[in-house]
């Protein structure tokens, strides 16, 4: 199996992860809320929402990287040397 294919897979991979936290978390918002009350849930609210931004974080320097690598790999795009690059191999 092809790098390209590795990473598209685990990039796939990692997103459906997140996306089935975020459906989680919203269908289950309203029963938390019910049980724990309101105020108790400010209180549980406010460590997630940095760990939520911490998280959305890692993912974007994750996409940053990988374009980093591409680039290393291939070289810059639209420059001669990267599509030399990729055509020598």
């Amino acid at each position: 199996m092809s790098k390209a294919r590795i990473y598209a897979r685990n990039l796939a991979a990692n997103w459906l992860g997140q996306a089935a936290g975020l459906v989680v978390l919203f269908f289950l918002s309203p029963f938390v809320v019910h049980t724990v009350g309101k105020a108790e849930y400010g209180i549980l609210a406010t460590p997630l929402n940095p760990t939520a931004r911490l998280a959305f974080t890692r993912r974007r320097m994750a996409q940053r990287l990988a374009s980093l690598l591409e680039e290393a790999m291939n070289g810059p795009r639209g420059s001669v040397a990267g599509r030399a690059g990729r055509w020598a191999r």
